[in-house]
């Protein structure tokens, strides 16, 4: 509108002050800014993809779809699918439920993007007006996000692939969701697995910080360990058993 100028984020209208193109009108532009501000706080958009690049749609004082704080991408894009977002800086909640199961890379154009898997959970993104970040948030029940670093020793990575809980980059559990089998790596290899009922049974491990030094020191069923030589399992009461490290 003549006489107006627009926010560089939210494209809110802001009339220029003595302008007398918005002297009876400023007033519409002001309520209508209102309702814009509503929508980047609340706001839905539901975006069909329909291939595989998109971008999401931008309009000086109007509805639009970037401007909303809760994006959902769905249809059928036929593959990975980029969709553009505005270069400005802005706090989004994403949600891929594409029918066909594509990924969704949200980039500027620019910078680092990131990859949204067709697995229907929300996914907090954070675009500095160059690169489009992933911001890690945890729920009672699991990490919502790619990745969630507890420290520098100590993350949990729950995608659409399997679970893992990583004590460093070669030295994790991970859990096969099609073989139902428990796993622990040491180094890289595979040391141990376990297939896990899980209805009809529950399998518990609780790692000990201390191997033991015979094999009847303090410990319980379920108690596990490992040193540099060998990976301990404790089958009772102060009953322990022991199995050599070797490379394959």
């Amino acid at each position: 509108m003549s006489g107006t100028n627009y926010t560089t984020s939210l494209r809110l209208g802001e009339p220029v002050p003595g302008n007398p193109a918005v002297r009876n009108v400023w007033g519409g532009i002001l309520n209508a800014d209102m309702t814009l501000i509503e929508a980047a706080i609340t706001g839905l958009s539901s975006v069909a993809l329909t291939g595989l690049t998109q971008s999401l749609t931008t309009a000086n004082g109007a509805a639009d779809q970037a401007r909303n704080q809760i994006i959902k991408f769905t249809g059928t894009p036929g593959g990975t699918c980029t969709v553009t977002v505005p270069s400005v800086p802005k706090l989004g909640l994403f949600a891929n439920a594409t029918s066909d199961s594509s990924s969704v890379v949200l980039t500027t154009g620019a910078g680092t993007t990131i990859t949204l898997p067709a697995d229907g959970f929300w996914y907090w993104t954070y675009c500095d007006g160059t690169n489009v970040i992933g911001v890690p948030i945890a729920t009672r029940d699991r990490v919502v996000a790619p990745e969630f670093e507890i420290d520098d020793n100590f993350y949990i990575v729950i995608s659409a692939g399997d679970p893992i809980i990583a004590f460093d980059a070669t030295d994790f559990l991970t859990y096969d969701r099609a073989l139902n089998k428990l796993a622990m790596l040491i180094g890289g290899a595979a040391q141990f697995a376990v297939e896990v009922d899980r209805v009809s049974s529950l399998v518990q491990f609780n790692i000990s910080a201390v191997p033991p030094a015979t094999s009847t020191s303090p410990g319980s069923a379920g108690d596990i360990t490992w040193d540099v030589n060998y990976f301990y399992v404790c089958t009772g009461p102060n009953n322990w058993a022991r199995t050599p490290l070797s490379s394959f």
